[in-house]
């Protein structure tokens, strides 16, 4: 993934990455400025309110607090399961200084914002069916995408999906927008049972040898 090509998908989520445009150039290796950690903070709270995510990372106001904001963002991406090691570990004060980390960084919290949006759309379209739309859910989902929230009718959840979808690079949807596995399938009770006790299996944190 190109800086270029992560500053076009946050553009296509909604945040102007302007301000942060030369800190993702390769020539860039003066590490975390204020200007970035605090957009990268505005992605996370996104994320933390779409996901309901128990950690969150908040701006900071001086450099001074880089460590502390570090921190934060590692535990947020852990919660996340980052799968990137290298935004994970190491000494905080020498984390993200490379531009290609930050561009890592950016290219994870993007995919999880919009599997976020995704995931808020599906919510929306159940609390729809209950209640008419009036649900706060519905609401924030609506606002999320720039959608008006007083235009609700009964292809809502049609627009939001495809609202949705068009954000998204045609290149990654295959990655992001995959099919259910249980499509077309009907489980019984007991069935139901056995997938449970193998997703909470999957949820258990693996030892390192």
């Amino acid at each position: 993934m190109t800086a270029a090509e992560i500053l076009q998908d946050l553009r296509d989520c909604g945040h102007d990455p302007t301000p942060i445009k030369d800190s993702l150039s390769s020539g860039s290796s003066s590490g975390v400025d204020l200007m970035f950690a605090n957009f990268v903070s505005r992605l996370c709270q996104d994320l933390h309110r779409l996901a309901q995510t128990e950690e969150n990372v908040n701006p900071i106001d001086s450099l001074a607090n880089l460590t502390m904001w570090i921190m934060e963002l590692t535990s947020f991406l852990r919660e996340l399961q980052c799968p990137h090691e290298k935004l994970l570990a190491g000494d905080p004060q020498n984390r993200l200084k490379p531009a290609a980390d930050r561009v890592i960084l950016l290219d994870f919290l993007v995919g999880e914002l919009i599997a976020a949006k995704l995931v808020a759309c599906k919510k929306a379209s159940s609390m729809l069916s209950q209640d008419g739309g009036s649900s706060p859910l519905v609401m924030d989902a609506m606002s999320t995408l720039g959608m008006n929230p007083n235009s609700i009718d009964d292809k809502l959840c049609s627009a939001m999906a495809n609202k949705i979808e068009q954000s998204i690079d045609p290149a990654k949807r295959s990655r992001l927008i995959t099919k259910p596995i249980f499509s077309g399938m009907k489980l019984n009770a007991d069935q139901w049972k056995a997938l449970s006790e193998v997703s909470q299996t999957l949820r258990i944190p693996k030892s390192k040898n």
